[in-house]
């Protein structure tokens, strides 16, 4: 299990183990065609309004429209910078490996979610890849490409932004 972090934070503490949230634990399985929900018609509502909602609003967005090089550096940043999960070691059992969690969920940290997460992550690079190629050559300035950028991986799986810990940034 390869333990990173995205996000350089102060020095790992230790911590009892009343202290830690709780884990829950989430199936990851590829959804079936057979499985179904049924969504009533407020969550529907509210899903149509988080859909169509920009990140022109959010403070990211302000800085990199005021700053074309600070919009090149977010660009690298949302394109690259997010390839690893955030996940708490503070019950990691050094022994074994295993302990270790998702920060944002508390789910633990498997061989098959981290397969999953590395498939996720290396599906939205490319897209993201031939996103950013397709817009430069229209001449799209880089905070522009940020937002399209920032709009692809919040169009991605739940499971991918817990990992993540990502929330919308025009919240």
């Amino acid at each position: 299990m390869l333990i990173s972090s995205s996000y350089a934070t102060t020095p790992i503490q230790a911590y009892k183990q009343s202290e830690t949230k709780p884990q829950t634990v989430v199936d990851e399985t590829p959804t079936r065609q057979g499985d179904k929900v049924t969504l009533s018609k407020p969550a529907l509502d509210l899903a149509a309004q988080e859909k169509d909602r920009e990140f022109s609003k959010s403070f990211a967005m302000e800085v990199a429209s005021r700053n074309e090089q600070k919009a090149e550096d977010m660009l690298a940043a949302f394109t690259y910078g997010l390839n690893n999960p955030l996940i708490d070691i503070s019950n990691l059992d050094m022994a074994t490996g295993e302990g270790a969690t998702y920060t944002a969920t508390g789910q633990p940290v498997t061989d098959a979610s981290e397969a999953l997460f590395a498939s996720q992550n290396e599906s939205l690079i490319k897209r993201n890849e031939i996103l950013i190629t397709q817009e430069r050559e229209k001449g799209t300035p880089a905070a522009k490409i940020l937002e399209k950028v920032m709009q692809s991986i919040d169009q991605q799986p739940q499971s991918y932004k817990d990992k993540i810990d990502w929330s919308r940034l025009s919240s």
